[in-house]
């Protein structure tokens, strides 16, 4: 169904997570990684709204969309999601303290 291309990039993408097990990282890595993760959602909320506008301007570099796609996903990240992070860890917070009502 999916032809010959799928077999080995499933392959070593399960060979990859497997060598993985074995190593401990070290917390920058982690880190790195933790942030990649995080950015890679905005990049795929943005990615085709900034290259119609890449377009619409004139811009036709690779590299251009790259930064333009990067630095927007970036700012979406520090300017929404993780200040919305905090405020949801607040008021989670707040909801284990205080008892429940019961109507």
């Amino acid at each position: 169904m999916f032809g010959r291309s799928v077999g080995f990039p499933c392959f070593a993408t399960i060979f990859a997570l497997v060598l993985c097990e074995e190593f401990n990282f070290s917390e920058k890595i982690v880190k790195v990684f933790d942030f990649l993760g995080d950015l890679s959602y905005p990049i795929y909320l943005f990615h085709v709204a900034v290259m119609a506008l890449m377009v619409l301007l004139g811009f036709q570099s690779l590299f251009v969309f790259a930064i333009g796609v990067l630095g927007v996903a970036a700012a979406s990240l520090y300017l929404v999601d993780y200040p919305t992070r905090k405020i949801f860890a607040r008021y989670k917070a707040r909801a284990k303290i205080l008892p429940a009502t019961h109507s």
